[in-house]
């Protein structure tokens, strides 16, 4: 029955976390074999993909970072710097939302049901603008790294005056790069922006389970995000997530269902047909529920479903990652004194390794350190393939490496190449002779004043 189930699963988690590598591989196998029979479902998703594949076991570990305490010199230049490359971002979400909105008003008139807006409709010349801008911060892209500044950045029209006027926040994941602890410590490290959110994952992922005062922090987070948005009132947009373990903020927020009523915890189901857009607003267009609560949806990807649709003009500016694209290759492009963008090589056509044949051989080895040195790669690198949901690591002093990389990029048409970095001898955090990557899940919501 479920009981004794339930208690093999104890038993295999309790193994598991004694278990030496060699054994994990056993008892992988294991698990996934009795998944597979009690569920009927395969125990990995996307098999042939390197991000599809992955375990039914995921391994927290708080010990190496239990006694960490993050603030000082560190959270001032993080914050500072941050500051900054979010404003270009949200400048660019701001641009796309307010064009969005602009052809919602001339598309309708008057309020409207929400099931009845338009589709959106793509707006034309916005990235090849924003690209313009860059050309005149970076005009030399064959450079390895450039440093620009907020008047930099202000002068060339990448960051809008009026940002105050917006409800704005984003969740970056930041890296640091530092030999070791003592670097840290003596300020001898440089910040590194991954990747950033317009979500809000640090409260959602399951590590947020490990927080010491969980409770707390989610109700600091939800009045932070209340008081943003006022005198709206923060509503998720529901959807099917297959990757994540947990789909909801568990503050009491509204969550707005396109396909039908869920039932979450700590949620309150808003069905669409209740909603209603007023475009009449001096303000921009406004989202009411039935009985007049006016409410800021907070989107999620225009890939997960079930998608927004036309409700995404009016739902809050999306300030998430966008690349900086300047032809072949794109410096390092530094922002206040984090790095925004890693050095990359965007890559099609002549451009890719010439590879003959169908296997490895010292003759594709040859060329490929040939086509390395042409384009003044690292030895270790990022790429990513059209066909790859996440980038996949190039290690080119290892030839087994350079062999998986070689069946991939043998039929592919384009590829995108980023710099690891932190590189592989400036990952400060250790455990033991092992160094480990890590990065910091964060939440900023911009206050005003010029910063976030």
């Amino acid at each position: 029955g479920p009981g004794a189930e339930l208690g093999w699963w104890r038993d295999w988690v309790r193994s598991w976390s004694r278990a030496a590598l060699a054994e994990k591989e056993r008892l992988l196998e294991e698990g996934e074999r009795r998944f597979a029979t009690v569920t009927g479902c395969e125990p990995r998703r996307g098999h042939g993909r390197f991000s599809g594949d992955r375990f039914i076991v995921t391994e927290e570990a708080t010990g190496n970072v239990a006694g960490c305490r993050f603030g000082g010199e560190l959270l001032e230049r993080m914050t500072s710097g941050l500051s900054t490359v979010l404003d270009v971002l949200a400048s660019h979400a701001v641009e796309l939302r307010s064009a969005q909105r602009r052809a919602l008003c001339e598309r309708t008139a008057g309020p409207i049901a929400a099931a009845d807006l338009p589709e959106l409709a793509p707006v034309p010349g916005l990235r090849e603008a924003w690209l313009r801008r860059w050309r005149q911060v970076v005009p030399d892209p064959d450079r390895r790294e450039v440093r620009v500044s907020r008047a930099d950045l202000e002068a060339a029209g990448l960051i809008r005056p009026d940002l105050d006027r917006w409800p704005l926040f984003s969740a970056p994941d930041v890296m640091i790069a530092a030999r070791d602890l003592g670097a840290v410590d003596a300020g001898e490290y440089q910040l590194v922006l991954s990747e950033t959110h317009h979500l809000l994952p640090p409260a959602c992922l399951p590590f947020a389970a490990h927080h010491p005062r969980r409770a707390a922090a989610l109700a600091r987070l939800g009045r932070a995000l209340e008081t943003l948005v006022a005198p709206a009132r923060p509503a998720l947009q529901a959807v099917w997530r297959r990757n994540k373990a947990m789909d909801f903020i568990p503050f009491g927020q509204p969550l707005v269902c396109l396909d039908w009523l869920r039932e979450e915890p700590d949620a309150v189901p808003v069905a669409l047909d209740e909603l209603v857009v007023d475009l009449s607003g001096a303000a921009g267009p406004v989202v009411r529920r039935a009985g007049g609560e006016e409410i800021a949806i907070v989107p999620d990807y225009p890939d997960m479903e079930p998608e927004l649709r036309g409700l995404r003009a009016v739902a809050l500016p999306e300030v998430g990652t966008v690349p900086v694209v300047l032809g072949p290759h794109t410096p390092r492009i530094l922002v206040d004194g984090v790095v925004m963008q890693r050095e990359r090589w965007t890559l099609e056509g002549a451009g890719l390794p010439d590879l003959p044949g169908a296997g490895w051989s010292p003759d594709c080895f040859t060329r490929l350190c040939r086509w390395k040195a042409e384009h003044g790669l690292p030895d270790v690198v990022f790429v990513s393939f059209p066909d790859e949901t996440k980038p996949v690591l190039l290690d080119l002093t290892s030839a087994f490496s350079c062999e998986v990389f070689m069946h991939m990029v043998r039929r592919a048409r384009s590829i995108t190449v980023t710099e690891m970095l932190p590189a592989p001898d400036q990952l400060w955090l250790r455990s033991g002779p092992h160094a480990f990557c890590c990065e910091f899940r964060l939440t900023m919501l911009r206050s005003g004043g010029g910063g976030s």
